[in-house]
């Protein structure tokens, strides 16, 4: 019901057929990413616009990404090490 860290980060392992080196990432990802990082590992090729961003290709160097998310009761922001939280009602 929070969105403290500790509330929203949540490892995420995928392996796939002829992987052959694990990749960690760990700069900040969103759901939205899982989509394009299926299509890219599938090898699906495709012209849509999409708003995420395969996990093939985020690397450590790449600019810090806004996270945004939303509770039962809070919202928030987060960029580098600052995080915004206000409680909602309605």
């Amino acid at each position: 019901q929070g969105l403290y860290n500790e509330d929203i980060h949540t490892p995420l392992l995928i392996k796939y057929p002829k992987q052959n080196s694990p990749k960690k990432i760990n700069s900040t990802t969103r759901s939205i990413d899982i989509f394009p990082t299926i299509l890219e590992i599938s090898k699906i090729d495709y012209s849509l616009e999409i708003d995420g961003i395969s996990l093939l290709k985020i690397e450590k160097e790449q600019e810090e990404r806004i996270y945004y998310g939303e509770s039962r009761g809070v919202i928030g922001v987060q960029k580098d090490n600052y995080k915004w939280m206000q409680k909602v009602f309605g």
